[in-house]
């Protein structure tokens, strides 16, 4: 499966806008976190923890 990286380095929550990346994210619903397992859904922006590198593998 596809993966995704955002690193993220200040010190504030931040949503991460999706529809800059629709080219790549065609046909992909969610993200799941290979290190935590938290669940990004796709649809809307999900919401990035401050000084955090989450790397979500892609899914349908």
């Amino acid at each position: 499966m596809p993966m995704m990286v955002a690193f993220k380095q200040n010190q504030d929550e931040t949503a991460l806008p999706t529809a800059r990346f629709a080219e790549m994210l065609a046909g992909m619903g969610a993200g799941v976190g290979v290190l935590s397992g938290k669940r990004y859904p796709l649809s809307d922006m999900p919401r990035l923890p401050p000084r955090s590198v989450p790397v979500p593998e892609l899914q349908p």
